[in-house]
C-alpha cells in the first residue's frame, strides 16, 4: 500500500487564508479504546488533537491541530494503476458569531493493489497537521472528511477556547504527547525549540509505548541572572479513572530566559490498562507563581499495539 504523493510524510500549514501544502509523519495505530482528542464517525475513529503555543506574532496564539485518518474508512476505487481512494480533509474555525475566520484544506490519495489488502488496513493510519495563528477567543472547529469519488463526507465538530498568552503572571502552554522527542539540529514541521517530536494524536500508550514523552513551553518566568534561584519545578501527577494518584514524577530546569520549552518522558509501563489524567504544576523558584495544565491519555495491554513499516 501506498499514497500516490512521492512520500509518507504529510501536512498542511495554514497562516490567515494562506494554504501551504507540508509533509507530516505517517503513524500506524491499532487500538480497541479511544483518548480525549477523538470523535467516532460511524464505525470508525478519527482523532483530533487540538494544542496552542504562543505564536509571537503580537497578541496571537498558535494553533495546532493534528488529525489522525484511519486509511480503512477510505472507499477504493478500481482503476488502471491499481486500487485508488482519494480524500478531502477540511477545517473551519467559527468565531462566536458563527461566522468562518479560517479555512485550511488537505487532499491527499491512498493507493492498494489488492482488495485483500484493503482488509488488512485497520492498523494503518495518517497524520495530517494544520496550523493558524489567530487572536485569543472562543472559536467552534468543523472538521468535514469527504470522499472525492462518492462525494460522502462525514463531520465533526469541536468547542475550542484559544487562550491569550501575552497576558501577565506565569502561563504554560498545553501538553504536547509524543512517542517520541530527540534533539535535532533539522527544521521541520515536527520541530519545537531544537526538539523532534512525534506526535501522539490518539494519547495512547501501552506494551511498545511504555514512556509518556510530554513537551510544553513556559511563558513569563521570572528570569534573574543572579539569583540562587533561577529554576522551576515541573510536577506530573497521574491520576487514574477512581481519582487516586497513582505516580508523581518531577522535573527541576534552569530558566534560560522570560520563556522556556521543555520536555521529558515519563515511564507508565507499570500502569494498568485504563484512562488517566495527567496534571502538570509548575512553579517558578524566583516568585513562587504556580500554573497547571491537565490532560487524558490511556494505557492499552489488553491488545498489542501493532506497528506495520510499509
Amino acid at each position: 500500500m501506498k499514497s500516490t504523493y512521492p512520500s509518507n510524510l504529510r501536512g498542511v500549514i495554514s497562516q490567515g487564508l494562506r494554504k501551504f501544502h507540508l509533509l507530516l509523519l505517517l503513524i500506524f495505530i491499532s487500538s480497541p479504546v479511544f483518548g480525549q482528542q477523538f470523535t467516532p464517525m460511524g464505525r470508525d475513529t478519527y482523532f483530533f488533537d487540538f494544542l496552542t503555543f504562543k505564536a509571537f506574532d503580537g497578541d496571537k496564539t498558535l494553533l495546532e491541530v493534528f488529525c489522525k485518518i484511519p486509511f480503512k474508512s477510505l472507499k477504493f476505487t478500481q482503476t488502471p494503476s491499481g486500487l485508488i481512494a482519494y480524500y478531502n480533509l477540511e477545517l473551519t474555525l467559527f468565531n462566536k458569531k458563527n461566522m468562518p475566520i479560517e479555512t485550511s484544506s488537505y487532499t491527499d490519495s491512498v493507493k492498494i493493489d489488492s482488495y485483500q489488502e484493503a482488509k488488512n488496513l485497520r492498523a494503518h493510519s495518517e497524520v495530517i497537521r494544520f496550523t493558524f495563528v489567530i487572536k485569543p477567543d472562543d472559536y467552534k472547529a468543523h472538521m468535514i472528511i469527504t470522499d472525492n469519488y462518492s462525494l460522502a463526507f462525514k463531520g465533526f465538530r469541536r468547542n475550542l477556547h484559544v487562550p491569550n498568552y501575552t497576558e501577565k503572571g506565569l502561563q504554560a502552554s498545553d501538553i504536547q504527547m509524543a512517542t517520541s522527542i530527540t534533539t535535532t539540529n533539522q527544521q521541520t514541521i515536527l520541530v519545537k525549540n531544537g526538539r523532534e517530536i512525534i506526535p501522539n494524536v490518539g494519547h495512547i500508550y501501552g506494551v511498545d509505548s511504555e514512556i509518556l514523552y510530554v513537551y510544553s513551553e513556559l511563558y513569563n518566568l521570572s528570569h534573574k541572572r543572579k539569583s540562587n534561584f533561577n529554576e522551576f519545578l515541573a510536577t506530573f501527577t497521574i491520576i487514574d479513572q477512581n481519582g487516586k494518584k497513582v505516580k508523581e514524577f518531577q522535573h527541576k530546569q534552569n530558566k534560560p530566559g522570560k520563556t522556556c520549552a521543555f520536555s521529558l518522558g515519563i515511564p507508565v509501563g507499570e500502569l494498568e490498562s485504563g484512562q488517566y489524567k495527567l496534571v502538570m504544576d509548575v512553579i517558578d523558584l524566583d516568585n513562587s507563581k504556580t500554573v497547571t495544565k491537565v490532560t487524558n491519555f490511556h494505557i492499552v495491554k489488553d491488545r498489542p499495539v501493532r506497528r506495520i513499516v510499509i
